[in-house]
């Protein structure tokens, strides 16, 4: 038990100095105003809307045949 403990403050103590060790420098940061990434959007919300809801529609149509059976 002693040992678990050790490990798993010795694990955050990792982590806490590692984040720390890669300050992030303010002025490099900027927002991308690109405005092809911004038309991607409602595609790809269309696209796992479909992957989600397609799926579901099938097995509800197969269930729907087997409970008439």
């Amino acid at each position: 038990m002693k040992q678990l403990v050790l490990f798993f403050i010795t694990l955050i103590t990792f982590i806490s100095v590692s984040y720390a060790s890669f300050p992030i420098d303010n002025n490099i940061i900027s927002a991308n105003n690109d405005p092809t990434t911004d038309s991607w959007i409602p595609i790809i919300i269309v696209f796992w809307l479909l992957i989600i809801s397609i799926p579901i529609i099938i097995i509800r149509f197969v269930m729907k045949k087997f409970k008439k059976k």
